[in-house]
């Protein structure tokens, strides 16, 4: 089981990346685009977010259902990748 760690690892990079290449970006004011700009705490939160995965990329917050969808397509991607590869926990199979 544990050969499999490196490919969840490499796949969860890619996840990040590409996040970081698109969807999540950083204003002219600091503020992390996947943030609620009026909630000080959605703002904190999302720059925790950012800070650990090193987002540098500046631009200004795309329109809401575009990056939602933009995310929602890098998760599918993610799940994609690896879900299938855990066969071994899912019962039934």
């Amino acid at each position: 089981m544990m050969e499999r760690l490196p490919e969840f690892v490499e796949a969860r990079k890619a996840f990040h990346a590409e996040l970081l290449t698109s969807t999540l970006t950083i204003n002219s004011a600091g503020v992390v685009s996947n943030a609620d700009g009026n909630n000080r705490a959605s703002v904190l939160i999302a720059k925790g977010i950012a800070d650990l995965l090193k987002a540098e990329t500046q631009g200004e917050r795309i329109a809401g259902q575009t990056s939602g969808n933009q995310f929602e397509g890098a998760c599918a991607r993610f799940v994609r990748t690896t879900f299938l590869k855990l066969g071994h926990l899912r019962p039934g199979i």
